[in-house]
Protein backbone atom coordinates (compact mmCIF):
# COMPACT_ATOMS: atom_id res chain seq x y z
CA UNK A 1 0.00 0.00 0.00
CA UNK A 2 1.42 3.56 -0.94
CA UNK A 3 0.69 6.66 -1.75
CA UNK A 4 -0.99 5.72 -4.40
CA UNK A 5 -4.10 4.23 -3.10
CA UNK A 6 -4.33 7.28 -0.84
CA UNK A 7 -4.60 9.17 -3.90
CA UNK A 8 -7.46 6.99 -5.86
CA UNK A 9 -9.32 7.21 -2.91
CA UNK A 10 -9.70 10.68 -2.92
CA UNK A 11 -10.49 10.42 -6.62
CA UNK A 12 -13.11 8.67 -6.05
CA UNK A 13 -12.53 5.76 -8.00
CA UNK A 14 -13.74 3.05 -5.82
CA UNK A 15 -16.19 4.54 -3.54
CA UNK A 16 -18.88 2.42 -5.67
CA UNK A 17 -17.08 -1.01 -5.51
CA UNK A 18 -17.45 -2.14 -1.83
CA UNK A 19 -15.42 -5.24 -2.31
CA UNK A 20 -12.65 -3.02 -3.76
CA UNK A 21 -13.01 -0.69 -1.33
CA UNK A 22 -12.64 -3.28 1.45
CA UNK A 23 -9.49 -4.67 0.10
CA UNK A 24 -8.24 -1.15 0.13
CA UNK A 25 -9.27 -0.28 4.12
CA UNK A 26 -8.02 -3.82 4.94
CA UNK A 27 -5.02 -3.05 4.01
CA UNK A 28 -4.50 0.36 5.33
CA UNK A 29 -5.77 -0.87 8.41
CA UNK A 30 -3.49 -3.83 8.95
CA UNK A 31 -0.45 -1.37 7.97
CA UNK A 32 -1.88 1.18 10.34
CA UNK A 33 -2.33 -1.90 13.20
CA UNK A 34 1.55 -2.86 13.17
CA UNK A 35 3.15 0.55 12.95
CA UNK A 36 0.72 1.57 15.27
CA UNK A 37 1.67 -1.67 17.52
CA UNK A 38 5.74 -1.51 16.64
CA UNK A 39 4.91 2.82 18.04
CA UNK A 40 3.19 1.98 20.87
CA UNK A 41 5.53 -0.73 21.98
CA UNK A 42 8.35 1.86 22.10
CA UNK A 43 6.77 4.45 23.91
CA UNK A 44 5.07 1.84 26.50
CA UNK A 45 8.55 0.47 27.07
CA UNK A 46 9.47 3.93 28.81
CA UNK A 47 6.90 2.95 30.75
CA UNK A 48 7.91 0.35 32.42
CA UNK A 49 5.16 -1.72 31.38
CA UNK A 50 4.51 -4.09 28.36
CA UNK A 51 1.32 -3.06 25.72
CA UNK A 52 -0.08 -6.40 27.58
CA UNK A 53 0.18 -5.08 30.74
CA UNK A 54 -0.99 -1.07 30.37
CA UNK A 55 -3.73 -2.21 28.59
CA UNK A 56 -4.78 -4.53 31.44
CA UNK A 57 -3.84 -1.89 34.00
CA UNK A 58 -6.12 0.63 31.60
CA UNK A 59 -9.23 -2.37 31.04
CA UNK A 60 -8.85 -2.46 35.77
CA UNK A 61 -9.22 1.77 35.54
CA UNK A 62 -11.96 1.59 33.04
CA UNK A 63 -13.99 -1.22 35.14
CA UNK A 64 -16.55 -0.66 37.94
CA UNK A 65 -13.95 -1.16 40.59
CA UNK A 66 -12.94 -4.33 41.98
CA UNK A 67 -13.72 -6.31 38.46
CA UNK A 68 -14.07 -9.33 38.46
CA UNK A 69 -11.55 -11.59 36.44
CA UNK A 70 -14.05 -12.89 34.09
CA UNK A 71 -15.18 -9.50 33.15
CA UNK A 72 -11.78 -8.47 32.91
CA UNK A 73 -10.48 -11.10 30.58
CA UNK A 74 -13.82 -10.50 28.51
CA UNK A 75 -12.96 -6.61 28.34
CA UNK A 76 -9.06 -7.65 26.86
CA UNK A 77 -10.78 -9.85 24.67
CA UNK A 78 -8.24 -13.02 26.02
CA UNK A 79 -8.69 -16.15 27.63
CA UNK A 80 -8.49 -15.88 31.92
CA UNK A 81 -5.60 -18.06 32.05
CA UNK A 82 -3.66 -15.13 29.82
CA UNK A 83 -4.80 -12.17 32.03
CA UNK A 84 -3.91 -14.43 34.69
CA UNK A 85 -0.75 -14.85 34.04
CA UNK A 86 -0.27 -10.74 32.75
CA UNK A 87 -2.07 -10.03 36.20
CA UNK A 88 0.72 -12.46 38.16
CA UNK A 89 3.14 -9.93 36.68
CA UNK A 90 1.51 -7.15 37.94
CA UNK A 91 1.14 -8.30 41.26
CA UNK A 92 4.60 -8.94 41.34
CA UNK A 93 5.43 -5.36 40.39
CA UNK A 94 2.76 -4.21 43.48
CA UNK A 95 0.17 -2.72 40.39
CA UNK A 96 -2.40 -4.61 41.17
CA UNK A 97 -4.10 -6.65 44.63
CA UNK A 98 -6.73 -9.30 44.17
CA UNK A 99 -9.33 -10.45 46.70
CA UNK A 100 -11.97 -13.00 47.12
CA UNK A 101 -15.48 -11.72 46.00
CA UNK A 102 -17.72 -11.27 49.54
CA UNK A 103 -20.29 -12.40 48.19
CA UNK A 104 -19.62 -15.61 46.21
CA UNK A 105 -15.97 -16.85 46.66
CA UNK A 106 -15.22 -18.61 43.27
CA UNK A 107 -15.15 -15.10 41.62
CA UNK A 108 -11.66 -13.43 42.06
CA UNK A 109 -11.67 -9.43 42.28
CA UNK A 110 -9.00 -7.77 40.99
CA UNK A 111 -7.98 -3.43 41.73
CA UNK A 112 -5.37 -1.75 41.06
CA UNK A 113 -2.87 -0.45 44.67
CA UNK A 114 -2.26 3.21 44.92
CA UNK A 115 0.98 2.10 42.93
CA UNK A 116 -1.07 0.94 39.96
CA UNK A 117 -3.27 4.38 40.00
CA UNK A 118 0.20 6.12 39.27
CA UNK A 119 1.42 3.89 36.90
CA UNK A 120 -2.04 4.79 35.64
CA UNK A 121 -0.90 8.15 35.07
CA UNK A 122 2.11 7.66 33.69
CA UNK A 123 0.51 5.50 30.47
CA UNK A 124 -1.83 7.93 30.49
CA UNK A 125 0.20 10.61 29.77
CA UNK A 126 2.69 8.72 27.48
CA UNK A 127 -0.69 8.18 25.76
CA UNK A 128 -1.41 11.30 25.31
CA UNK A 129 1.98 12.47 24.26
CA UNK A 130 1.85 9.67 21.51
CA UNK A 131 -1.29 10.76 20.07
CA UNK A 132 -0.95 14.60 20.00
CA UNK A 133 2.22 13.90 18.27
CA UNK A 134 0.52 11.76 15.90
CA UNK A 135 -2.56 14.24 15.14
CA UNK A 136 0.00 16.64 15.06
CA UNK A 137 1.66 15.38 11.95
CA UNK A 138 -2.13 15.69 10.37
CA UNK A 139 -3.06 18.61 8.81
CA UNK A 140 -5.85 20.88 10.86
CA UNK A 141 -8.14 20.36 8.32
CA UNK A 142 -8.25 16.55 8.33
CA UNK A 143 -8.56 15.81 11.75
CA UNK A 144 -12.06 16.13 11.81
CA UNK A 145 -12.61 13.83 8.86
CA UNK A 146 -9.99 11.19 10.93
CA UNK A 147 -12.32 11.41 13.73
CA UNK A 148 -15.55 10.73 11.78
CA UNK A 149 -14.00 7.81 10.20
CA UNK A 150 -12.82 6.34 13.01
CA UNK A 151 -16.51 6.76 14.21
CA UNK A 152 -18.03 5.08 11.47
CA UNK A 153 -15.77 2.03 11.67
CA UNK A 154 -16.36 1.91 14.88
CA UNK A 155 -20.53 2.03 14.78
CA UNK A 156 -20.37 -0.60 11.54
CA UNK A 157 -18.20 -3.36 13.85
CA UNK A 158 -20.63 -5.96 14.91
CA UNK A 159 -21.11 -6.57 18.21
CA UNK A 160 -19.27 -9.94 19.28
CA UNK A 161 -21.96 -11.80 19.78
CA UNK A 162 -23.48 -10.67 16.04
CA UNK A 163 -20.61 -12.04 14.17
CA UNK A 164 -20.24 -15.56 16.92
CA UNK A 165 -21.11 -18.02 14.27
CA UNK A 166 -18.91 -16.54 11.52
CA UNK A 167 -15.38 -17.18 11.02
CA UNK A 168 -13.79 -16.35 8.06
CA UNK A 169 -10.58 -18.37 9.31
CA UNK A 170 -12.78 -21.96 9.03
Amino acid sequence: MNNQTLDLISEGEVWDDAAYFAEILEALMRRFARAFARLDREEICCCGCTPAQCATVSAIAESARPVAMTELSNRLGLAVSTVTRCLDRLADMGLVARSEDPTDRRVTLVDLTDAGLAKLGVIKGADRRFFVQVIGRVASNERQSLVRAFELLLKALPEPTEHADYNPCC
